[in-house]
């Protein structure tokens, strides 16, 4: 499984936890959405050096978004919405577009988020990139999510 490059679970019905994943060191594409997962992201999804996507929307995972996923340099787009994730989101992951700028959707909408906090002012860049989107929820009853891009149009804020 070393050379594997691409896990495609997505619309499966599958039931547990995300399954280890740590002898995929050539792993580009992570799309494990639309089952029934439990259970929370693992930091070990930081150590993909190559890893360009992560899909994992529409489960049932809880817990936060690991900050090792900001040490993903070749980051291209992170859907999470519609899980039970919570949480603030975390710095790293605006480091990493200040770095490289190669991360161009966020999408952590929908479902029962738990986040709040500020979101990581380089995030807010996706929203003047033609190609951004910048797509999140937040709890009211934590105090919500902020942003310097809460007028974006490429944004959507609920």
């Amino acid at each position: 499984m070393v050379g594997m490059e691409y896990v495609g679970f997505y619309g499966n019905q599958l039931t547990g936890t995300i399954p280890n994943l740590t002898n995929m060191e050539n792993l580009l594409w992570l799309a494990i959405d639309q089952n029934m997962l439990t259970g929370t992201l693992k930091t070990e999804l930081g150590l993909f050096g190559k890893l360009t996507k992560i899909s994992i929307h529409e489960n049932m995972l809880t817990g936060t978004l690991p900050s090792e996923l900001g040490l993903l340099e070749k980051l291209k787009e992170v859907t999470a919405g519609f899980n039970d994730l919570s949480g603030t989101i975390p710095q790293e992951l605006g480091h990493l577009l200040a770095r490289n700028e190669t991360l161009k959707i966020f999408n952590i909408s929908g479902g029962n988020s738990g986040f709040f906090g500020f979101l990581p002012e380089e995030l807010c860049a996706l929203q003047t990139d033609v190609d951004g989107v910048l797509s999140f929820d937040c709890t009211d009853q934590l105090g919500g999510c902020s942003c310097n891009c809460s007028d974006a149009m490429n944004a959507t804020f609920v």
